[in-house]
């Protein structure tokens, strides 16, 4: 029994033991701490390690960083997963820092059993194998590690790498053209991505690299077929420059030029383009760099087209583009009647109004008329077909409606702060009250929900709500309205009450510099500003819930709400009370002539006529 109790505890302190880590913490097991530098916060500083086994909270991180320190290779990064007994390398997530250091941001998705094995070495001990990089000219292009430019001379260079870490280089073209032909242990290397040429070497490689193109000319021949083929290259250029004869017999360029087709594909599907036999794709532009005599075969057909017509008042208001307007094609339009060619392949042509102006009505043969709400956007497809008749009505934007803005703490928003009328065309605003002058077309207005902080929105001091999707709130101002945006805060509601002995029509009271106030009780909003201004010859005072309130420069009596307030505006009596004639004798100046006729107030006395 006692033996039995032996085993017992003995596998209990087995089971006990286990290199996982705790709950909110990472296990890192390090062969040489002075290899490397640890961080959980980047911001801080590096967190202490020993050799060994390393329990490290990530004090909610979710990336563990370490960095080889100078002249320090990792080895060995490796997750060993003790729920499995499995093993596998995450080498290949190895970054390089710009000072050339090279590190791995860790993160474990299973801590409680997942152990990160870290291995290092000094560099010069682990660089064991080489291989040879023969360039005639250095300048014309880089060999790269993991992004890291390496140091190369004219000639032969003997590269030292680490095998495991390092076997992978990158050797790029300082411009797209300047590498004539590039070789590892003799075979040709193919351009991996189109620009670079990526070699995977061992020890004891080498790798050739050319630069210098030969002086000598290379045939370039055209083979186009199909409809109207002839006319499908709408132009070529030969290093930045229009080249005429391309079409000519013996058309030659020199090895190493770059040939560039444009062709109209808006007009043409290709339906086949080859260079030297090889598949390629024909975009609207192509550009080849010729190295060797080179046959380019096209085959093509053209689109089918059909007739619109197009009836426009004024054509200066608006542009017409065939297909999308990225395909930068336009017609030319005059007043009045137009016949377009619309091609089958993109049933449609594109309208975009000019700055400045709208599409106030269009109509297309037996369609719906399109709503306003179509026709305000930065540009309307029109989808037609053979023979329809289009007529559009343009008018120039009057923007002779008025709303006023007010936005509070905007700058919490950051990027997020944004209105937009309904075109997407972006408003200007400032932190207070914007005017803003706006027409019908520009509704509805767009207020994008700040992410980081709370977005409210108020219009004439209701809350409007959010869209369903909870991106943005859409407004429809009319005149005079009053649009309220705050960030990261709740206004309260208030009570703003006007009492009067005077007549109001001598009186201007405004609330939120726009919306009158007449006698009698409003409701409004936080932050809400309330003048009051007399009219030319009339004379008031104001009080504020029992307090004098104090006119500005300009006879103005303004407040901002942030209570219930209560408004008392009271007619102040002109000290001038009676005008009469008098009956003394006729008024003389200081030397006794008679005063010139008129009206004389004198100070103290009566009125002389």
């Amino acid at each position: 029994m006692r033996k039995f109790l032996l085993l017992f505890i003995a596998a209990l302190a087995l089971t006990s033991f286990s290199p996982a880590a705790s709950a909110g913490a990472y296990c890192v097991d390090i062969d040489d701490v002075d290899n490397v530098t640890v961080l959980v916060d980047l911001n801080a500083g590096p967190v202490a390690v020993t050799p060994g086994l390393n329990e490290i909270e990530m004090n909610g991180e979710r990336y563990l960083r370490i960095i080889a320190n100078e002249g320090v290779l990792f080895t060995e990064l490796t997750i060993v997963d003790s729920y499995d007994d499995s093993e596998r390398s995450i080498a290949d997530q190895l970054q390089v820092l710009p000072d050339g250091r090279s590190y791995i941001d860790f993160s474990s998705t299973f801590p409680e059993d997942e152990t990160l094995r870290v291995r290092t070495q000094g560099a010069a001990d682990a660089r064991t194998a080489s291989f040879t990089l023969n360039i005639d000219n250095p300048a014309k292009a880089e060999l790269q590690l993991k992004d890291v430019n390496i140091p190369l001379q004219a000639g032969s260079n003997v590269i030292k790498f680490e095998p495991t870490s390092e076997s992978i280089y990158e050797i790029v073209p300082l411009d797209y053209y300047s590498i004539y032909s590039l070789t590892h242990n003799g075979q040709a290397v193919d351009r991996g991505d189109g620009y670079r040429y990526q070699v995977k070497v061992a020890d004891g490689d080498v790798v050739d690299v050319v630069t210098v193109y030969p002086d000598v000319d290379c045939s370039v021949t055209f083979s186009l077929t199909g409809d109207d083929a002839d006319d499908f290259i709408r132009e070529v250029d030969v290093n930045g420059r229009a080249a005429t004869n391309w079409a000519a017999p013996g058309f030659s360029v020199k090895c190493g030029s770059v040939l560039t087709l444009r062709g109209r594909t808006d007009e043409y599907e290709v339906i086949s383009f080859t260079v030297n036999g090889a598949v390629e794709t024909f975009s609207s532009e192509v550009s080849l760099f010729i190295a060797e005599d080179t046959e380019i075969k096209v085959d093509v057909r053209k689109y089918a087209s059909y007739k619109v017509t197009l009836n426009v008042d004024d054509p200066a208001r608006v542009t017409a583009y065939r297909g999308y307007i990225n395909d930068g094609e336009t017609y030319e339009l005059q007043a009045g009647t137009n016949t377009i060619e619309i091609l089958r392949k993109n049933p449609f042509f594109t309208l975009q109004p000019a700055p400045g102006c709208y599409i106030k009505t269009m109509t297309v043969t037996c369609q719906d008329d399109y709503s306003p709400a179509e026709l305000t956007k930065p540009s309307v497809q029109v989808p037609v077909t053979d023979n329809d008749v289009v007529t559009i009505v343009t008018a120039e934007i009057v923007r002779d409606q008025k709303a006023m803005v007010y936005v509070h703490q905007s700058e919490l928003a950051a990027e997020d702060f944004s209105v937009k009328r309904g075109d997407t065309s972006a408003l200007t605003l400032t932190d207070g009250y914007n005017e803003l002058p706006f027409y019908d077309r520009d509704n509805s207005f767009v207020i994008t929900n700040a992410l980081e902080v709370s977005t409210r929105v108020y219009q004439n001091d209701e809350p409007v709500e959010l869209d369903f999707a909870g991106y943005n709130f859409y407004v429809d101002l009319t005149d005079g309205d009053v649009l309220k945006i705050f960030y990261d805060c709740v206004p309260a509601t208030h009570k703003v009450t006007v009492e009067s002995d005077a007549d109001l029509a001598d009186v201007d009271v405004l609330m939120d510099h726009i919306r009158p106030l007449g006698v009698g009780e409003a409701k409004a909003l936080e932050f809400s500003h309330v003048s009051i201004a007399p009219k030319a010859g009339a004379a008031i005072s104001v009080e504020v819930n029992g307090e004098p309130l104090t006119a500005d420069a300009d006879g103005v009596y303004a407040l901002t709400v942030n209570g219930d307030k209560t408004i008392k505006i009271t007619r102040q009596e002109s000290s001038l009370t009676e005008i009469s004639a008098s009956k003394s004798p006729k008024a003389v100046d200081l030397l006794g002539r008679p005063a010139s006729k008129g009206l004389l107030i004198l100070p103290g006395k009566k009125i002389l006529k």
